[in-house]
């Protein structure tokens, strides 16, 4: 049988068996296994139990520092209105350079969620995120440059 976490990878159809297989994995702390599971009910979510069930897993893999689980757990955490336990753990992702983590952060610093906002700190985040490529993150910067010639002119 094929890995299940490269069937999970490759395509969001398993079979029951490859589900129940993933889930062992999961349960006996897999990391990967339970940012899979997580991604699994998040892709699915038909009622409230699968969002229960991807918060679960994503927030035991974010746990144990899996990247890519702390962001998508910081974005339940957004929806359930819990900013600032949001911006540690997209902080998390952000500092191991997590682009979408990094331009979160940026974010929230620039409009102040979860977070005494701080310009400088956004700025910094968006620099990051524009080193990677990010073009949300240079046209943000190129925003900053401009209200900041307008400061100076004004």
């Amino acid at each position: 049988m094929k890995n299940i976490i490269e069937i999970l990878s490759a395509s969001h159809k398993v079979t029951r068996e490859e589900f129940l297989e993933l889930e062992k994995l999961a349960i006996y702390g897999d990391v990967e296994a339970r940012f899979k599971l997580g991604y699994f009910y998040h892709k699915r979510r038909r009622d409230e139990l699968d969002t229960k069930s991807a918060l679960q897993w994503f927030e035991l893999a974010a746990k144990s520092e899996h990247i890519e689980a702390q962001y998508h757990y910081a974005n339940y955490l957004m929806q359930a209105n819990s900013a600032f336990e949001a911006f540690i753990w997209y902080q998390k992702a952000a500092k191991q350079g997590y682009l979408s983590a990094q331009i979160s952060i940026a974010n929230m610093y620039k409009q102040g969620l979860g977070v005494k906002a701080d310009k400088l700190e956004a700025q910094k985040w968006y620099e990051k995120a524009a080193n990677q490529g990010d073009e949300t993150a240079k046209l943000a910067l190129k925003q900053f440059e401009l209200t900041a010639n307008d400061a100076i002119a004004g």
